[in-house]
């Protein structure tokens, strides 16, 4: 892997630079982390950002090539060959081979720019993030934050923590951020198939809130086995990971009165938001995500960034420039953009509701933070 990503990082070193007059866009949306509904909900974002365009990102002549389905077990080396293959200018992706590590710092030195619409870990905020690699979703801590944050000024009185043995790393970053006392913490083997005992010994501690700290499908398991007790259907349930648009079916009626933290929410009522969600349904016939929105931002900020450049001929260092000077009308809000290139952005907690077509949306229930950057851009040495 590490000598692949340094023979791909040369691919780029000894071939002439492209003009920007025509842009190539590469694409990869892996389900290495993320469902198919989710994969679909990125591509169809990033689809509408383009049509928003034209078809034409910064008015120029815009190649896409995308990363076609396939093993995931074989994910990093068919990234590495489509990489080899296309020479995009442009990265747009959101597989794991291209979190912090030696394939994603080849690109970046190689001067290839990188957009990832989906959360971003403290390593790549911080102390190793790079010039040429934006995200468009948020800095992964940020939501655990909003969660903690809500908590606290919710004076819940008795809160148990349910999380899962392969996130309990970073559930150490939300309990030190929380002030409220933790009851009880349950821990859950991610290969059980029911947690109906845990759901009813939890139920023993009367919990006036849990806390839910799981992948989609622990989480989806456990929340269903609480809710099908009448005692479990009152129980107050934060969920920091599984309460994304695009996975709510998973957990059907359990999912109603869910709360989780995030930048946005479907009904979130500003005119930009109003307008996104219009043509996004009118496109493509169904109600979009979070993950939409990322990937929907991706595109526009690279419109942005290729409209503030007054030559057509490549410069990748004003390229970046000119991205990181943008303020997008996001369907989030005004979105700016940190010196370690995540995302500045308003966070709120939003409640789970099924609308009249029985589709369960989000909606905001409070504004946590304004204009919140994240903890670890500090760290970062771009300025």
């Amino acid at each position: 892997m590490f000598r692949g990503a340094l023979c791909a990082a040369w691919l780029w070193l000894v071939l002439p630079a492209p003009a920007f007059a025509q842009i190539k866009v590469g694409l990869i949306f892996t389900t290495d982390g993320v469902s198919d509904r989710a994969v679909r909900q990125l591509r169809d974002g990033f689809e509408l950002a383009l049509r928003r365009a034209g078809g034409r990102l910064g008015g120029r002549e815009t190649l896409i090539a995308e990363l076609p389905p396939g093993d995931p077990a074989t994910e990093a080396a068919r990234v590495e060959a489509f990489l080899k293959l296309e020479k995009p200018d442009v990265v747009v992706a959101t597989s794991p081979a291209l979190d912090a590590g030696p394939l994603l710092k080849g690109l970046s030195d190689a001067g290839v720019v990188v957009v990832r619409p989906v959360l971003g870990g403290r390593e790549l905020a911080g102390m190793r993030c790079l010039a040429n690699v934006f995200v468009t979703g948020a800095q992964a801590d940020q939501g655990l934050d909003t969660l903690a944050r809500f908590v606290d000024e919710a004076n819940y009185k008795r809160v148990v923590l349910v999380n899962a043995d392969s996130v309990s790393a970073n559930t150490e970053v939300l309990r030190r951020g929380i002030k409220t006392e933790i009851l009880r913490q349950v821990l859950l083997d991610d290969k059980r198939h029911s947690y109906a005992p845990e759901a009813t010994r939890l139920l023993l501690d009367t919990p006036q809130a849990v806390i839910l700290h799981a992948p989609l499908a622990v989480a989806t398991r456990f929340l269903k086995a609480l809710r099908a007790t009448p005692e479990g259907r009152d129980v107050i349930v934060l969920s920091t990971i599984a309460a994304d648009e695009s996975n709510l079916a998973e957990a059907g009626e359990a999912a109603e009165g869910l709360l989780a933290p995030g930048g946005w929410a479907y009904a979130l009522d500003t005119k930009d938001n109003a307008d996104f969600i219009a043509s996004f349904e009118a496109s493509f016939g169904y109600s979009p995500s979070s993950f939409a929105v990322y990937a929907f931002d991706a595109g526009m900020l690279l419109d942005a960034g290729l409209r503030r450049l007054e030559e057509p001929g490549r410069a990748t260092a004003k390229l970046v420039e000119a991205m990181r000077a943008s303020t997008l009308a996001s369907p989030r809000g005004p979105m700016v953009f940190s010196n370690n290139n995540f995302p500045i952005q308003d966070f709120y907690m939003k409640k789970i509701e099924a609308g009249k077509d029985g589709v369960f949306r989000s909606a905001p229930v409070r504004k946590i933070f304004g204009q919140f950057g994240d903890d670890y851009a500090a760290e970062c040495a771009l300025r």
